[in-house]
């Protein structure tokens, strides 16, 4: 179901979602020099079955992996910097009209500063 302004008790678009179990692991390990390395993966199943693509072409929710890497440095007494690289593999589901691709390589920087 969907909600909003106008929509009443909601809108079904009949996506037949159902819950989703995630699984992430993560972890940082120091190097010399102020530097921290960080890794992360997480998996879950898709939130709808491959015979309800065509209903889910508004929502599209087919990434079931995510990969993260991350580095990040001291650069003075209260600041730090860091670089994020977060990559998901191609997922696929198809019903066979319908079929719905999703691939993603996103990349991040961020400055911290502490108080």
């Amino acid at each position: 179901m969907i909600y909003g302004p106008g929509l009443g008790s909601g809108l079904d678009l009949g996506t037949k979602w159902r819950n989703q179990s995630v699984v992430a692991l993560g972890a940082q390990y120091k190097l010399g020099g102020g530097f921290i390395l960080s890794a992360g993966f997480n998996h879950c199943n898709k939130p709808f079955e491959d015979q309800y693509a065509t209903k889910n072409l508004l929502l599209p929710a087919v990434a079931t992996d995510h990969y993260t890497f991350g580095l990040t440095t001291e650069a003075g007494q209260n600041w730090s910097l860091g670089a994020v690289i977060v990559l998901q593999p191609t997922s696929t589901v198809s019903d066979g009209i319908t079929t719905l691709k999703n691939s993603n390589t996103t990349f991040g920087l961020n400055a911290t500063v502490k108080f």
